[in-house]
């Protein structure tokens, strides 16, 4: 559990740097910094995959092989690019004040940040 945890806390200490460190607090920033979020936890998750793939190959028996070490790595690129869109959709809808759109523009973009990051939390599991 522990794996999760300590992750998760530096991905909201950086949320809340973001939104409190050397400017006062505004509700429009936090909501913005709400929305592109995902995107922060995803690039975690991306430096999670590439520490892991690299350790494993190195130290497994069963070591991944390129193909599906490149595509693991893909797919989670893949997920950051849409996540991107999606968060810039929901910011875009958040500024036109449609707030339906918005919430499940960013619901989306969790569910999929939370999907990368949990994939490549447990890498290890796949080559064990």
């Amino acid at each position: 559990m522990i794996e999760y945890f300590l992750p998760f806390m530096v991905a909201v200490m950086k949320l809340s740097f973001r939104n409190a460190v050397g400017r006062p607090f505004e509700w429009v920033v936090f909501w913005k910094s709400l929305l592109t979020f995902p995107v922060d936890l995803s690039f975690l998750g991306l430096s999670f995959a590439a520490i892991s793939m690299t350790r494993v190959q190195e130290v497994s028996k069963n070591a991944l092989s390129a193909k599906v070490a490149l595509s693991i790595f893909v797919a989670c690129v893949v997920g950051i690019v849409i996540q991107h869109i999606l968060s810039r959709a929901a910011e875009k809808k958040f500024d036109d004040a449609q707030y339906v759109f918005m919430g499940i523009l960013g619901f989306l973009g969790y569910v999929l940040a939370i999907f990368v990051l949990v994939g490549t939390l447990n890498i290890r599991g796949v080559v064990s």
